[in-house]
């Protein structure tokens, strides 16, 4: 009998190589995770690192050490198409989360609607990298100097990307990024937090030495899911979990563990992020791919800086109708290409997140749309040539 296959909609190769490594040293964490903090520190320019159980675990901590210096705000403001843990962070740090309209070219905050806000109430401009597509973090940093707010540059889904000639997740006051499932490297959870300040260092230290290791139990239970997750993210073998790993989806969750991370976990993120070029060079390799069989489509937007290094995690195209995006993305699916339409809503829209919006929050058409609209494409190292084309002529089938 002949397997089915199935993409994956997201996801990183693990090598052999990288898990061999990573038992084998799993009895050094605590030196792995030194040599990781260094390496950090060391790419990326920072020299305040923290790493924690999740990205969305270090957003919150960072937001409750940003509040503690400007205890006046309480307004963080956020891109209104985003990853749903971006809100969430914001209000398990106790604060209001306020969605701005979307450019939806740049996957990126207006420029209009970030000029709307009132510094004296805002804490935080969060500029999010979505998809692997930087921000235009050179002007939200000026304006974020200009008007005393912090700049929060979260590379969640960025990593190793380039704007401006620096790197996603140094601009700003505090930068962010994941391990996550579907990031550009996976230990399937795992974050941090970088900044340059030696004040907010002291604060972030303070919430990081509150927090809790990671039990043993998590631990061998995260150890069990990588093995699996290496297994079964083959296309041959995909099907089979493809309802329980939720590649691709982030539910709107209030409740979410707040750790350290896990050091046994330190020596796979070190040996992944040791060729992270190649990683990333691979990914784009795709998404060029894509671009060029796409360019041209009618009714189809093709979002990000072409002059920035976009790493694409997954690849993100908006269609102008709602209709024909959930069309492709049936076909795409019955081919077994793992498509999403990513978040299905809207920051404004989301049910459980209207009790901690600011009260009066614009409307966010444009964010609307591109939820209507957005289709992600996986870039991983188990696709191949013959699924790129597939992508193509089952997206610009009439």
């Amino acid at each position: 009998m002949r397997l089915p296959r199935f993409v994956a909609p997201a996801g990183t190769v693990l090598r052999g190589s990288d898990l061999l490594g990573w038992l084998r040293g799993a009895g050094t964490g605590h030196a792995a995770l030194d040599g990781l903090e260094a390496a950090f520190r060391a790419r990326y320019g920072r020299r305040h690192v923290f790493f924690l159980s999740s990205g969305r675990a270090g957003m919150t901590i960072l937001l409750r050490a940003l509040a503690e210096r400007a205890p006046g705000r309480s307004e963080v403001a956020v891109p209104g198409y985003t990853c749903y843990s971006v809100a969430a962070s914001a209000v398990r740090a106790g604060l209001t989360v306020r969605p701005l309209d979307v450019a939806p070219a740049a996957m990126d905050i207006a420029p209009e609607a970030r000029d709307s806000l009132d510094p004296a109430r805002t804490l935080a401009l969060v500029a999010t990298s979505l998809y692997g597509l930087p921000a235009a973090l050179p002007a939200h940093e000026t304006w974020a100097r200009q008007h005393d707010v912090a700049l929060v540059d979260d590379a969640a889904q960025c990593l190793d990307g380039q704007v401006g000639g620096r790197w996603s997740g140094t601009f700003g006051d505090a930068g962010l990024f994941s391990f996550d499932k579907g990031k550009n490297i996976t230990a399937l959870q795992g974050g941090v937090v970088t900044c340059d300040d030696d004040e907010l260092a002291d604060r972030l230290a303070r919430h990081f030495r509150a927090m809790p290791a990671p039990g043993a139990g998590t631990v061998a239970a995260q150890s069990l899911q990588l093995l699996a997750y290496t297994v079964l993210l083959r296309p041959w073998l995909y099907w089979l979990p493809n309802r329980l790993l939720r590649l691709g989806e982030t539910p709107f969750e209030l409740e979410y563990p707040t750790t350290r991370f896990a050091p046994s976990l330190a020596a796979l993120v070190g040996r992944q992020f040791a060729r992270i070029d190649a990683i990333t060079g691979s990914r784009v390799a795709h998404a060029a791919r894509l671009r060029a069989g796409l360019a041209g489509a009618p009714g189809l937007l093709i979002p990000g800086d072409p002059s920035a290094r976009n790493v694409h995690p997954r690849f993100a195209i908006v269609f102008a109708d709602g209709v024909r995006r959930d069309a492709t993305l049936a076909r795409l699916v019955d081919g077994g290409i793992g498509a999403t339409g990513s978040y299905p809503l809207a920051l404004r829209d989301v049910p459980g997140l209207a009790p901690y919006l600011a009260a009066d929050t614009a409307d966010t058409p444009r964010a609307r749309a591109v939820a209507r609209g957005l289709l992600t494409l996986p870039t991983h190292g188990h696709v191949t040539d013959r699924d790129l084309a597939a992508m193509v002529t089952l997206i610009t089938r009439p």
